[in-house]
């Protein structure tokens, strides 16, 4: 008697993929885990309802069709267990299930082509390697995300699969999945839900259980609350790949193997910036032998709309220096906001760093930048803050370049986020941006302007030895007393 083919989860991380119930739920790991064989096992759950419409997305239609890809897979595996009862059209790159149920392979190549998906209702729809696309695409067919039926009773989710990548707006979604220091993902963390709400300026307002989510936004089904979970796994989970295949991710780079072997979102090339975090030291708290404190802003005054939905920061960056020339980045305040707003935030922070603290504004290029800079200063100054306009160098790289290479020689530290509130931490965003720079035009360079700002003020600044007012006044003889 011939043996029985049995189609089952072969892992851990892939039998909590198939079962998630989040709305959202990514299969984050390296080469060779199974990822996107898992996107395809999961569709079984939809399978048998006449209703469900499933839609697999690629960036690219090579990418779905080449020898060995996905949709060759898909035909391969169902007609494992439907045979001659599919319905599969080459044509439309759609499968057709016995209930009626259909899944479709489609290449989404570009944030334009979104157009082409406004009649569509699907309620499974699935990344492949989802890194590749961007966080608006992703979004967007997140409001195509819903039952084409009213018949259809299951829960409608969105699923992705991807290997690492540390410049991918996915690396912020996931980061709490991950271990801080590595990069990869924490195994004490695989698969459990989290809730999130995204906010005006693009941020995601994070929770650990729905109730507390529901305090804050309430219970009502248009509270945008949204459940995701993270599983991450390793080619290590596979008990069917081959010892060969992992010998050929142990040949790649450092860097490769630390993304494709190990799984890391941190993994980067080091000859592709300026600056390494690994330069840094991590301390848990203020330097408490600073005598000098600036917190220098770069200044913007916008918040994402339909037409620019990735705008730039508002980020001030703390810096203190004590006598030994230890440079400590205590915090940074980063946020989105118009003008009104932007006046609002400084001054509130202002408040938390006291008057002692010096704080550097830029003036611009162009008579309105100089004129903002300028009456933002007068209202600070009201205040009673310290406050100096500064004129930045054009050139980014150069006026980023002391700062890197005190970086570089092990003078500046920075204040662990741990303990904060997830929608307070700054340490890894602040540090990916400072990785990212380049001195190009791609991606943002906020902190990069702050940090720079910061720094180049505070390195040269002289501070005056401490006065004694009292012994002073008593052997002027033209003070007065009032």
């Amino acid at each position: 008697m011939q043996e029985q083919e049995v189609i089952a989860p072969a892992s851990i991380p892939q039998e909590l993929f198939i079962n998630s119930d989040a709305d959202i739920t990514i299969a984050s790991g390296s080469a060779g885990s199974s990822k996107s064989y898992s996107i395809l096992l999961r569709w079984f759950r939809y399978v048998d309802c006449p209703h469900s419409r499933g839609v697999i997305f690629r960036r690219t239609s090579t990418q779905l069709t080449a020898q060995g890809g996905l949709w060759e897979e898909a035909q391969a595996l169902y007609r494992k267990v439907y045979g001659n009862r599919l319905k599969i059209s080459i044509k439309h790159m759609k499968i057709t299930f016995p209930s009626g149920a259909s899944l479709q392979f489609s290449h989404y190549e570009n944030e334009a082509a979104k157009e082409k998906f406004k009649g569509l209702q699907a309620d499974y729809i699935a990344f492949d390697e989802m890194t590749e696309f961007t966080e608006e695409m992703v979004v967007y067919l997140r409001s195509r995300n819903r039952n084409a039926s009213a018949e259809t009773h299951h829960k409608a989710c969105l699923v992705g699969a991807t290997n690492p990548h540390c410049d991918s707006f996915l690396k912020d979604w996931v980061w709490w999945w991950l271990d801080p220091e590595t990069g990869i993902p924490d195994p004490d963390k695989r698969g459990i839900t989290r809730y999130f709400v995204k906010q005006r300026d693009g941020t995601l307002d994070w929770y650990n259980t729905r109730e507390e989510a529901e305090k804050i936004y309430g219970k009502e089904e248009d509270s945008g609350i949204t459940s995701m979970c993270v599983i991450g796994s390793t080619v290590y989970d596979n008990p069917y790949i081959s010892k060969a295949y992992i010998g050929k991710l142990k040949e790649q780079s450092r860097v490769e193997q630390d993304r494709l072997l190990h799984g890391s979102w941190t993994a980067r090339e080091e000859s592709s910036g300026y600056f390494k975090r690994e330069w840094l030291k991590k301390v848990n708290h203020p330097n408490v032998k600073a005598f000098q404190r600036v917190r220098s802003w770069d200044l913007a005054a916008s918040e994402p709309s339909e037409k620019y939905r990735d705008p730039d920061w508002t980020v001030g960056t703390l810096f203190s220096k004590d006598k030994d020339k230890i440079y400590t980045i205590e915090h940074i305040s980063r946020f989105r906001k118009k003008f009104l707003g932007v006046e609002a935030k400084i001054l509130e922070v202002a408040y938390i760093d006291g008057t002692d603290t010096i704080i550097t504004l830029p003036l611009d290029a162009g008579a309105g930048g100089n004129s903002y800079a300028k009456t933002l200063q007068a209202k600070l100054s009201e205040h009673g803050f310290t406050v100096k306009l500064i004129k930045p160098k054009a050139n980014k790289v150069l006026r980023f370049g002391p700062f890197a290479s005190m970086a570089e020689a092990g003078y500046v530290q920075y204040v662990s986020d741990d303990g904060l509130p997830v929608d307070e931490k700054w340490n890894n965003i602040y540090l990916s941006e400072l990785e990212q720079f380049d001195g190009g035009r791609k991606g943002h360079d906020d902190c990069v302007d702050s940090t720079s700002d910061g720094y180049n003020y505070i390195s040269k600044s002289i501070s005056l030895p401490p006065i004694n007012i009292t012994s002073f006044t008593q052997s002027n003889p033209f003070s007065r007393e009032f």
